[in-house]
């Protein structure tokens, strides 16, 4: 019975370890690549009184892991977005947010009275593929200034670009000299068949719905800017919209917009693998870094010196970090200038 019980004690510790080595594996993992935890709170109390707490729970879940995104999207940002487009962009990730989504825990989920549920946790957020996003869709370049465009239409009105408009972040003007950019919208053929969930909806409100004329037509859009022409369609107006757009923010001009260049040139290290985890190092720090560029190492006996480019999004936050990290690191020492020799590139 003794050797049966210290049997058992032993595959309980080796159990206990192997889940301590996977949970610190997670972190380390979520650390070096790019991925963070956000803690969120919602509060919701559903129109329809006839969803189950099931469905409940998934849409709080939903609208947790949207705000979790967007909480990381505005420290990206060099200015958070305000609170319409915040809105209108939380509906778009509501609809599709799981490609930002790594998983979630400490969920806490309450029910109060007058129907109200309330849920808090932590999300963990794809930082990468959230920048990847605001870059897509012109968020980085149009968080503190709007793209001024001229829209050449006949039959939309403002209920059918507004949410568009705020989601990209532009500015309609009425004289054309006035823009940096020319949208033309064509209606080409009425829609054969409308969408079930604009059908419910409509029959929902005993069909007294007037359906708006980006619902109604598919379109043919080209968006002119210099000399370059972007086209799309025909198809529905959000589609062939969102296709010009980010052709649009997809240009090289708009690649570097938001960032600083900066140079690092750093000695200390005992070897070259204490040289690679500071590179990994810099490459997590994601929310103030665009781009890391490990350009070259000189090896000498205990005494590696590394030489890096950055691209930063934030230059000010990127050099407090960078002064908190070599302050816990004294043996570090930042050289001045560039290097005069080279050594091992990559």
């Amino acid at each position: 019975m003794a050797d049966f019980g210290q049997a058992v004690r032993k595959i309980c510790f080796h159990k206990m370890c192997w889940q301590l080595f996977v949970v610190l594996f997670g972190v380390c993992f979520l650390a070096n690549f790019g991925f963070c935890e956000e803690f969120v709170k919602i509060s919701l109390q559903p129109e329809d009184e006839q969803q189950t707490l099931s469905q409940i729970k998934q849409e709080i879940l939903k609208k947790g892991f949207a705000q979790g995104v967007l909480q990381v999207a505005n420290s990206l940002l060099e200015r958070p977005l305000d609170d319409a487009r915040q809105q209108v962009v939380a509906q778009w990730l509501e609809a599709d947010v799981q490609g930002f989504i790594l998983g979630y825990s400490d969920f806490v989920f309450r029910r109060k009275p007058n129907r109200i549920f309330t849920a808090e946790m932590n999300v963990n957020v794809n930082t990468p593929a959230v920048k990847k996003f605001l870059k897509k869709n012109g968020m980085l370049q149009t968080c503190v200034q709007p793209v001024r465009y001229f829209l050449s239409q006949g039959m939309l009105g403002a209920e059918d670009l507004q949410d568009l408009e705020l989601f990209y972040g532009l500015k309609r003007v009425f004289k054309q000299k006035n823009a940096e950019v020319v949208l033309e919208i064509s209606p080409v053929a009425k829609l054969k068949n409308i969408t079930e969930d604009t059908k419910t909806k409509t029959e929902e409100k005993e069909q007294e719905v007037e359906l708006l004329p980006s619902q109604k037509y598919s379109f043919d859009v080209k968006l002119y800017a210099g000399k370059k022409v972007f086209h799309a369609g025909p198809s529905r107006l959000n589609r062939a919209w969102q296709k010009v757009w980010k052709g649009y923010f997809s240009q090289p001009v708009f690649a570097l917009q938001g960032t600083s260049l900066a140079t690092l040139w750093l000695t200390g290290w005992e070897n070259c693998a204490e040289a690679y985890a500071f590179d990994r190092t810099l490459r997590s720090w994601t929310k103030v870094v665009d781009s890391v560029q490990l350009e070259f190492l000189q090896v000498a006996a205990h005494r590696t010196k590394g030489f890096w480019t950055i691209r930063s999004t934030d230059a000010k936050r990127f050099n407090a970090k960078l002064e908190q990290y070599l302050a816990a690191h004294s043996h570090l020492q930042l050289l001045p200038g560039v290097p005069e020799e080279e050594g091992e590139s990559f």
